[in-house]
């Protein structure tokens, strides 16, 4: 009744005005413009799409500013926004399809998607596909899923609503990949249980904090996130410096040379107090467990102030955190995650984001282990590590002597590396031959078998038991194996650029 009533007054419009052009050409624009409206507020049974996929770094200003204001909670990137816009397409009882990256699933940017999504669907299946899902991708950048959500208002029907999930991410390639899912779907309709195929329950994703779609998490483990304290609450991670442009303001150790280099302030003041321009700098590096990666300095003469004269471009995050005594890590990474002991003096950037707990022997041990390798690919199964997803690691309430002895010796180990590089500022002398370099090989199969150790202490600090630890170490052992076949290629999802 309202469209004939609107048709109508247009018709009276242009009648009353004499039915001049401009009058005539305004009704009709109306007329197309309540068209197009009606089409955007049409719901249909199916929507099945592929969407375009762009980063919002990528966008021009006008895209980037209506995905802002129309689609804040998805905005990361052009697919994110398609899901939210095609869930709002579907009728109640229809079904949503599309193939999509599967970032939306984990990473912290995501939450509130997920949210939004948990509020207003149910996940009926989804097949896990992760790389090399296309003959003519390769590498790991492009990680797939193909799902299919339908349209849930009542909430507890969401909650109990149990997805079926296929895990092919193991596969090696697209063909393998389809030949396992039709493998499993066969047995799927034959009543026999499969081993990539998993049943889980929606409301069981609420176990870890952000709500990750980690449906494979077994019972036990899905306990550790429930009930441990997470490293957010005792020691919040947090990126640093952004320079903006590191070929102006970071250099190596070397260039400068040891004597113009600010070595072990402990704050802000005793830094401008030396009077140097250059100070140590955390910058995230190749993987190396314990100690290491401290080859940049950077200008922060007169505390930084030709950085601040840089901005808006440079960044400067956490300022009272610089110099601090901690722990840091390497953000992106094609094997596993490796941390490392910040000993203070040290300002740090986004690659080389930390984290500053009392107890850092017990942070670093935790961060090195097996169980966090695991955990962290739970909350991000992608090459990059945020700071949210750090944050939502569980902590054990109490740590140990016996932890906090071996996080020790394996910190000494790996300093004992560093002093036999001449590329380090600790570099003392090269091993001798043959016996010094008898003596690394013993030193970092001594190192090893410290890990070893400290992994079965994080296990008991964690009530971890040996079947969910074997998940673990499969888990482990299987992704290193496909970690070791991707080294060269780009991360997916890197959470700031590095410049």
């Amino acid at each position: 009744m309202l469209e004939i009533q609107i048709g109508q007054a247009l018709d009276a419009f242009v009648r009353e005005h004499g039915g001049g052009v401009q009058q005539t050409y305004f009704a009709g624009e109306t007329a197309k413009g309540l068209r197009l409206l009606e089409l955007t507020a049409r719901r249909y049974d199916v929507v099945v799409t592929n969407p375009p996929y762009m980063s919002s770094t990528n966008m021009n200003l006008n895209l980037k500013n209506l995905i802002k204001n129309e689609y804040s909670i998805a905005n990361r990137d052009l697919y994110a926004c398609f899901i939210q816009r095609c869930t709002e397409c579907v009728k109640e009882r229809g079904r949503l399809g599309m193939i999509a990256q599967q970032s939306f699933m984990f990473i912290s940017s995501y939450e509130k998607l997920r949210e939004h999504l948990r509020k207003t669907i149910a996940i009926e299946v989804v097949s896990h596909v992760g790389t090399q899902a296309f003959e003519e991708v390769t590498g790991a950048k492009v990680n797939t899923a193909l799902f299919v959500f339908r349209p849930e208002e009542d909430a507890q029907a969401r909650q109990k609503a149990v997805g079926t999930y296929f895990r092919l991410v193991k596969e090696p390639d697209s063909d393998s990949k389809r030949r396992r899912f039709e493998e499993a779907l066969a047995n799927l309709r034959a009543g026999k249980d499969d081993p990539v195929v998993y049943r889980y329950r929606q409301a069981d994703f609420d176990a870890i904090p952000g709500s990750p779609w980690v449906y494979w998490i077994t019972p036990g483990l899905r306990r550790v996130f429930e009930e441990f304290p997470k490293l957010g609450e005792i020691a919040q991670p947090g990126v640093g410096l952004q320079t903006a442009d590191n070929f102006r303001f970071l250099r190596y150790w070397w260039e400068p040379g040891i004597r113009r280099i600010g070595f072990d302030c402990r704050n802000a003041q005793e830094a401008q107090a030396t009077g140097k321009r250059w100070f140590p700098y955390m910058k995230g590096g190749a993987f190396k467990r314990w100690y290491g990666n401290q080859e940049y300095v950077v200008n922060w003469e007169r505390d930084g102030e030709e950085i601040c004269g840089f901005r808006p471009y440079s960044v400067i995050r956490n300022p009272d955190y610089y110099f601090r005594r901690g722990v840091t890590w390497t953000d992106l990474t094609s094997g596993r995650f490796s941390a490392r002991l910040s000993p203070g003096g040290f300002i740090f950037d986004v690659k080389g984001s930390s984290a500053f707990p009392e107890d850092i022997a017990l942070v670093l041990g935790l961060l090195n282990s097996s169980f966090t390798c695991y955990a962290l690919n739970l909350l991000n199964p992608t090459l990059s590590f945020q700071v949210g997803d750090l944050a939502r690691l569980p902590v054990p309430a109490n740590s140990s002597e016996v932890l906090a002895n071996l996080v020790d010796q394996a910190i000494a180990l790996a300093k004992a590396d560093s002093e036999d590089s001449e590329t380090t500022w600790d570099f003392i002398a090269p091993p001798d031959w043959p016996d010094g370099i008898r003596q690394v090989a013993q030193r970092h199969a001594r190192l090893a078998e410290i890990e070893r150790q400290i992994d079965e202490e994080v296990y008991r600090l964690y009530g971890i038991c040996g079947e969910d630890r074997r998940a673990i170490e499969a888990e482990l052992a299987e992704e290193g194996t496909a970690a070791d076949a991707d080294t060269n290629e780009e991360p997916e999802e890197a959470d700031a650029e590095d410049s």
